[in-house]
């Protein structure tokens, strides 16, 4: 090789080596990522609580919530947005920890309550045969067992079957089961019957509001441990429990008001229980 066809060469791979350097510095120089994201490779890495190509969408994933300014509760989430700490706070300081950890097909739930009693839960999912079990496993001698059937798109489970007696992830006898009955808006009537005569042990009637529902989680079905048969809940405008014989149970029993934002995610809640307590609750979101 002459000399002029070395210099070619070298001046051809210097400017190789520039264009691709060039290249390099700009690939996120026309990717506007919004609401704080961040341009990594060519893709927009979102703020916690957002998705979307360009970051755009935001979830109003739950940041804290606070009753009555005394008692909070805080959330944490991982980049996918799914649920992986939440901590409650009391007045006294005292704290219930909950923390999240996320398999292939269950969810781990570790709960650290006010005596420090450490418990482990386990949501085991069944995307194929629409079933979730709910499964209590530390701390407890006799297991309990929570299956709940067919999901549908929209509300959540029509029937639910608690067992107690195994020790293991095999359930054991069938101690209870429940039968859910959606009506408008998602609204439900849950009824509980003790199984060996099904009688009617208690039962429930939720009214869901109209407003865009509270997330704490991308994964929200799965990890509510009070209401894991609503999946696309609203949120509860009024909460009736009836005893077996048709009683209002007073204790639990309110009804809640609302204050939304322009995307209709609530800000602030009046609860007004029938035995005439009130709580203020407020909403903070990421």
């Amino acid at each position: 090789m002459n000399m002029s066809n070395k210099l070619s060469l070298a001046i051809g791979l210097m400017l190789l080596a520039f264009l691709s350097m060039q290249c390099n510095e700009d690939l996120c120089e026309f990717i506007n990522c919004q609401n704080g994201g961040n341009c990594i490779e060519e893709s927009c890495e979102c703020a916690t609580g957002y998705t979307g190509k360009f970051c755009e969408e935001r979830l109003y994933l739950l940041k804290t919530i606070t009753y009555n300014e005394q008692t909070t509760q805080n959330f944490t989430y991982d980049e996918m947005n799914r649920i992986i700490e939440r901590n409650q706070f009391f007045n006294n300081n005292t704290r219930v920890e909950t923390k999240y950890t996320y398999l292939e097909d269950t969810i781990k739930v570790r709960l650290i309550d006010l005596l420090g009693q450490d418990t482990v839960y386990h949501f085991l999912i069944d995307q194929s045969e629409f079933r979730m079990d709910h499964v209590y496993v530390d701390n407890f001698s006799n297991y309990l067992t929570r299956k709940y059937f067919n999901i549908d798109s929209n509300c959540g489970y029509f029937n639910a079957e608690f067992y107690r007696g195994s020790n293991s992830f095999t359930p054991g006898s069938l101690s209870s089961y429940q039968q859910m009955d959606y009506f408008g808006n998602c609204s439900l009537i849950i009824k509980s019957y003790r199984a060996e005569n099904d009688t009617l042990i208690s039962s429930r009637e939720l009214i869901m509001d109209g407003s865009n529902s509270i997330y704490q989680s991308a994964e929200n079905r799965v990890v509510d441990f009070n209401l894991p048969y609503v999946t696309n809940k609203k949120n509860i405008q009024k909460d009736t429990r009836f005893k077996s014989n048709g009683e209002i149970n007073l204790n639990g029993s309110y009804e809640s008001s609302f204050i939304t934002n322009e995307d209709d995610y609530p800000l602030s809640e009046t609860r007004t229980f029938l035995t005439g307590e009130v709580w203020e609750i407020t909403y903070e979101y990421y």
